[in-house]
């Protein structure tokens, strides 16, 4: 399931909306989760392409939370 995850995150890099993604770990450096950063138009977008996400598909990611972002300007 992870090589369809990976191409799926490799076809967003092509179409710019990955920005970045990555295990979050414990203190003992265990993945306990995952973050992504997508960027979307809006959220209708965004729920689109979910619906071919192979970990959402496959309930590999059991909680999902989403949360607007604005990148604060440089200086």
């Amino acid at each position: 399931m992870r090589p369809e995850h990976l191409k799926n995150v490799e076809k967003m890099i092509k179409d710019r909306v990955f920005i970045f993604g990555g295990a979050i770990l414990s203190d003992e450096g265990q993945m306990i989760g995952s973050v992504i950063l997508y960027e979307f138009p809006d959220r209708k977008s965004l729920d689109e392409r979910l619906k071919g996400e192979p970990y959402i598909i496959n309930d590999v990611w059991k909680k999902i939370d989403i949360r607007p972002f604005r990148l604060a300007k440089h200086v």
